[in-house]
């Protein structure tokens, strides 16, 4: 059973579900406790830092005036 919860939390956080939530639905009465559980792959880490650095790169192209409403639009992607 607790292994089962640990692969829990980690899926759940590589498919970006917050610790927050992931605590509420382990039933923790802390994120504390639910960032023990969830451990994220390097891959995982990996390409969310290049998703990042895509949508920074998005936004350096963009006038200034444009850029908090299209970050909003950027992050969705």
């Amino acid at each position: 059973m607790h292994d089962l919860r640990h692969s829990f939390a980690s899926h759940a956080a590589a498919m970006s579900e917050t610790l927050p939530m992931i605590s509420k639905l382990l039933g923790h009465s802390s994120v504390k406790m639910t960032a023990r559980y969830a451990h994220l792959s390097d891959g995982a880490a990996i390409e969310e830092n290049e998703r990042i650095g895509r949508l920074i790169s998005k936004l350096m192209e963009l006038p200034d005036e444009r850029t908090t409403r299209d970050f909003r639009r950027y992050a969705r992607e």
